[in-house]
């Protein structure tokens, strides 16, 4: 999972003032990319498609590859209806970094809120954008890889 590149750069912002370390950073964004659920287990999970199915997805993925959703609606197993569906449990299944960040303890709820609108109002630490992509590219490539 992925972060995106505003909740990437309140990451960086908070760590720049101080407010978290960059291993409490890291933390964070490793329990919310532990959350992370493939489409293929959400329509097993909610039973939109049977193990046989997705496997047969699978093997066609790893044949010619392709998205998951894509091909199972090419090979007429489920309707793009069903695909959005899944996209939105997939998307929902995620917590927030605010929430993670809050539940580790990291930070106090009321204190985030309030961090947030220092960071929209007043950015002091300069958040270089080309390293937050660079970062960001990194994080991808270690997931593909793991």
């Amino acid at each position: 999972m992925r972060c995106s590149f505003r909740e990437m750069k309140f990451l960086v912002w908070l760590a720049a003032t101080g407010e978290l370390s960059s291993d409490e950073v890291v933390q964070a964004m490793a329990v919310q990319a532990a959350a992370h659920q493939s489409i293929g287990r959400i329509a097993l999970h909610s039973r939109m498609l049977s193990m046989e199915q997705v496997h047969e997805i699978l093997h066609y993925q790893a044949d010619h590859g392709g998205l998951f959703g894509s091909i199972a609606c090419e090979l007429g197993l489920l309707g793009s209806g069903q695909i959005q569906e899944l996209l939105e449990l997939q998307r929902r299944a995620i917590p927030s970094l605010d929430t993670i960040l809050v539940e580790l303890g990291l930070i106090e709820a009321d204190r985030l809120e309030r961090l947030r609108l220092k960071a929209v109002y007043n950015p002091t630490p300069d958040v270089d954008e080309e390293h937050l992509r660079e970062h960001a590219a990194a994080e991808r490539r270690r997931e593909r890889s793991a």
